[in-house]
């Protein structure tokens, strides 16, 4: 078992998932982390997801949930670093709320924290399964913006900068959180670029 592990959601109009999403995550961490805490940042969700997330806040008061809630959309990047910045624990795990990639994934994360500060997934890795299909137009938009992050940023190692489910050693890569200026859905190529 691995000592402790901050899980951060940003989201935006997932009043649909982020309950069910809470509590899975929630049932698979503690079962392999002494400590854990689940972050979720509703970035000004019109849609009742800050509602979503305090009524299982008070359904399930020993899942340690903490709720930051932006009043209007400030983007991607901005929930995510102040997640980050948030977080208390040792490893701290960034994941999108639909799970489009699973919590399970994390198995195969976490050996490779012991010589690593940072592990992210590709949707674009052969034998990807996800647990929802990915449209189409997200397919190809993530392509495209891959192959200009690659001409402007030289992100050329990184095949799915975009990739929702990314794992940090705290303190490790804490300033490189502190150094993110983009505040939107970019901010992936940002934090590479920081991190190469």
């Amino acid at each position: 078992m691995f000592s402790s592990l901050s899980v951060i959601i940003p989201c935006h109009k997932e009043h649909e998932v982020i309950a069910s999403s809470i509590l899975a995550i929630h049932e698979f961490v503690r079962a392999r982390f002494e400590r854990h805490e689940i972050i979720v940042i509703t970035d000004g969700s019109p849609d009742g997801t800050r509602q979503e997330v305090e009524r299982v806040k008070e359904a399930y008061p020993t899942i340690p949930l903490k709720h930051i809630a932006f009043p209007r959309n400030r983007g991607k990047g901005a929930a995510v670093r102040s997640g980050f910045l948030a977080a208390q624990y040792e490893f701290v795990l960034m994941i999108d709320a639909d799970l489009t990639i699973s919590i399970i994934e994390l198995e195969n994360f976490m050996p490779v924290m012991k010589r690593a500060d940072m592990a992210i997934a590709s949707r674009l890795a052969p034998g990807t399964v996800f647990e929802e299909p990915t449209p189409f137009h997200r397919t190809l938009t993530a392509r495209v913006f891959h192959i200009l992050q690659i001409v402007f940023l030289g992100n050329f190692e990184f095949s799915d900068t975009q990739c929702g489910f990314k794992l940090f050693q705290r303190e490790r890569t804490k300033p490189l959180f502190q150094a993110l200026t983009v505040e939107r859905f970019a901010f992936d190529a940002e934090l590479l670029f920081l991190v190469r």
